[in-house]
């Protein structure tokens, strides 16, 4: 099950993203890190984006289309709830 969590951070005047400690660390984010947003509707989410380094240590987990497809609804219903 997932398991959702709001944090708040707020946009400056130049349209920097500020966002508190807690989700940096959750994250695992250090300053330079890279973040990407996947955006649906006015839904954004942000994740760390992977180095190069971050790509070649990764455990390679082999899946099926249909698995991966049946994940992404579960995600996408968690958000809509």
């Amino acid at each position: 099950m997932i398991t959702l969590e709001i944090i708040e951070g707020f946009v400056g005047k130049k349209g920097e993203i500020y966002v508190k400690k807690k989700l940096r660390e959750a994250l695992g984010l250090s300053p330079g890190d890279k973040v990407e947003f996947i955006i649906k509707g006015n839904i954004a989410i942000m994740r760390k984006k992977p180095s190069a380094r971050d790509l070649l240590k990764a455990k390679k987990v082999k899946i099926d289309v249909k698995e991966l497809l049946n994940l992404r609804k579960e995600f996408e219903e968690e958000l809509i709830k």
